[in-house]
Parts: structure tokens; sequence; C-alpha cells
């Protein structure tokens, strides 16, 4: 019996063993290292994302399985289909990327939703404003990334002074921004506005074209789509939103205030070409480098019949995708960057407005020309959310039907007459 017993407990001994050396190549593989690779396709951005690759090398030094953190470019233009082929795919795909939560986690399931620790952390660090961002239906999925992603009022001094107008009072609302306009507005003998008193977004995608408007619709107290997403007609279309569009269209037709010929806002405005425009707070980098030699202030958006808040329509947030095999090791990269220091050290390298609202007062925001302008439009309460995941494609539609009216081929009312009943069929 002992000689069994002995052998028997041997023989499990050496089993036990066999199956430890067997399990060890397993164990290996579940800690096999892997670089995280990143996929951006925000242009006007490349040094935010460019610090991520910096942040990598350091992470590295704190977690062994991450080989680093790469970054994969994407043109802007058809960002959506490249994106969507990379996650039908699986193979190939990124284990982060920069986007907007109401399309990746909404109108398509690939955003891994975020773990509660770190959406508490974030919730608890940034404006009312920036809460909305990354979220889709409640739940976060990712990181606000811009701290001014909303549009200001941007004024050339030297042309207000031009113009007998006092550079330190912006207009009071819109009725007195189209006299600013037409005191700055200039022309050639035969007529011709060779320098816009507004520079209005007339070329380029349909929801740009929507996005520029709705500083003109917002304060008339009126939105391009029904917030609750059920019904268009008598919303996109509502007699504010039908004043609105006829005040804009009257700025290129009737006053004869805008140009469309001198191109986009932002490179009209650095060229001297535009005496104001509306624009992000990444306008203010954009404008000093394209156009040095401009002296501007930059405003808060200005009242008409409500005072606008901060909104956006284009929420950029990081996220993390959801069949990643790495997603967990993504995240520990998030809460890694997600501090204080590296969050303002990001934005400070990019000149951009940070997010995280401890940081808001850095010396180098005080600096830029728009800091008083960013936390007034921050007190105010936050304009309409557009979050649908059908958002972009009837923010297309809406733009079309600008663009009808400032190329005088509609009036307003039947501009957007038609497009209401295009947008109620999307939403059916």
């Amino acid at each position: 019996m002992r000689k069994g017993f002995r052998w028997s407990l041997g023989f499990g001994v050496i089993a036990a063993m066999m199956i430890l050396v067997l399990a060890i190549p397993s164990i290996e593989a579940q800690q096999k290292k892997a670089k995280l690779v990143y996929w951006t396709m925000w242009e006007p951005n490349p040094i935010y994302t460019a610090y991520l690759e910096e942040a990598g090398k350091e992470f590295v030094q704190k977690n062994p399985l991450c080989e680093g953190v790469e970054i994969v470019k994407i043109p802007f233009s058809g960002y959506e289909a490249k994106y969507l082929a990379g996650f039908m795919a699986k193979k190939g795909a990124p284990d982060m990327f920069i986007g907007n939560a109401f399309d990746w986690a909404g109108t398509y399931d690939f955003a891994d939703k975020m773990p509660e620790d770190l959406a508490k952390n974030v919730d608890a660090a940034v404006f009312d404003f920036q809460k909305t961002i990354g979220v889709f239906k409640g739940v976060r999925y990712g990181l606000p990334t811009d701290g001014g992603s909303f549009q200001l009022l941007y004024i050339n001094t030297d042309m207000l002074q031009e113009a007998g107008l006092d550079p330190n009072k912006p207009p009071k609302d819109l009725q007195e921004l189209l006299e600013y306009a037409k005191k700055m507005t200039k022309y050639d003998a035969s007529g011709k506005v060779i320098r816009s008193g507004y520079g209005v977004r007339y070329k380029g995608h349909p929801m740009g074209i929507t996005d520029k408007f709705l500083p003109f619709l917002h304060p008339w107290d009126a939105v391009f789509v029904d917030l609750n997403y059920k019904k268009a007609q008598g919303i996109v279309n509502s007699k504010n939103a039908i004043e609105a569009l006829t005040f804009y269209g009257d700025m290129v037709h009737k006053h004869k205030v805008v140009s469309l010929e001198v191109g986009n806002p932002e490179d009209a405005f650095s060229q001297k070409l535009a005496a104001m425009m509306t624009r992000e707070s990444w306008g203010v980098p954009y404008v000093q480098k394209h156009g040095p030699d401009v002296k501007f202030k930059v405003f808060p958006l200005v009242p008409m019949k409500v005072t606008p808040g901060p909104w956006t329509l284009f929420p950029f947030a990081e996220m993390v995708y959801k069949h990643s095999p790495n997603k967990k090791l993504a995240w520990d990269f998030y809460r890694f960057i997600w501090t204080k220091e590296r969050e303002l050290e990001r934005h400070k390298r990019q000149n951009m407005a940070p997010v995280i609202t401890a940081n808001f007062d850095a010396p180098f925001m005080k600096a830029r020309p728009d800091y008083d302008a960013l936390k007034e439009m921050l007190k105010r309460k936050p304009g309409p959310h557009y979050d649908h995941p059908k958002c972009n494609e009837i923010a297309t539609a809406y733009g079309d039907s600008i663009l009808d009216v400032l190329f005088g081929r509609k009036n307003a009312e039947t501009a957007l007459m038609e497009a209401s009943m295009r947008i109620e069929r999307m939403l059916k």
C-alpha cells in the first residue's frame, strides 16, 4: 500500500509539473507585449495627437506590456468610411481612435464603454458643456478633447479702428454686427465686395456650412432639428429659423457685406479679406500662424432674441475600439494621460484650450486673445446638444438649404420647407 501510495503521489507531482510547464506558454501569450495603435482624422491638430507617441514612451516605463503608441493619420475627407471598414474587418483596426460617440457608439456599436472609475474622474474634472462630449444615451465612451470646441466671434481690430469703431466694444447683437460689417466692407470701382465685413462659410462639406450658420440660428432661438429627433416640419422651418436664414442671406444679397469669392472664413480672415468671422478656439493659433500681422480680438457670440451658449456639431472624443485585444491596456493608457499635468502639457503644446477646468487659468491661456471670451461662454447655459446617430446626415441636408439661400437659388422659407420635408423622411 505504501509503495503504491508513493508511486501515485510521485506520479501526481510529475503530472502537476507537466501541467504547469504546459501552462507557461499560455500565460506568456496573455502577457505578450503590444503596441497601441491610435487613429486620427483631426487634421488641424497634429501636435495634439503627436503628443500621444511621446506619452506612450513614458507609459512603457510604467507598463512593460506596452511597446508604445503608434499614430495613424486618416484624411478627414471620407474618414467615416475608412474607420468603418477597419472596424468591421477587425483585423488591422486601431486600439484607440478619435471621433463622435453618437457615430461609433450610436450608429455603429464599435466604441467600448469607458470604465466607471475613469468616467467619474472625467465628469468631475470638466465644465458642464464637456460633460455631454464623448457620451451617448447617458453612457460615457470617450475623453473630451477640446475645451474650446464652440464658436467665438473674431474681429480685426485694425479694421474696427479704420471704420471709426471702438476695438474694445464688440457688437451688442446681430443687428449691430451687421452695422459693423457695413462699415468694414470694402468694394472695388464696380461695387464688387473685395473685403467682406463678415466672413461666411460657403464652400466645403454642407455639414460645415450648417455649423458656421448656427451662431445666427441659435441667437434667433431656433435649432436645425427637433432635439427629440421626432419631427422636422415646424421646427426646421420655424418662423425664427426663417428669420435667421433670411438675415444671413441678406448679408450677401441685400446688404452686400459678404463675398462668396474670398475663401472660407479662417483663410479670408488670415489674409485680411474678411473683417469678422466665427470660429472655434483653434482659430487663434491658425490666424497667428497664417496671418502673423493680423491684429484681432476674440469675443463671446452675440445675442439676438436669446443669448447663445456653447455647443458643437463636432463633439470629438478619444475612444477605445470595442473589439481591440488590447482594450484594457488602452484604457490604462487613457488613465495615464488623464491627469491635470499631462492634459495641460498636451494642450499647451498645441496652443489649444484645455478640457480640465483646473487648467483653464494656466499662464498660456491667460495670454491668449480668446481667454476672456472662452470663460464668458463657458459660464453660459450650454446650447443645444446634437448627438443623434443621424445628426451628420441631417446637418448635411440642412447645409444644402443654406447654400441655396447664399447663392440666391431659393428664399429662406422655400429652402427650409424643402429641408424640413427631407429631414422628416430621415427621422422616420
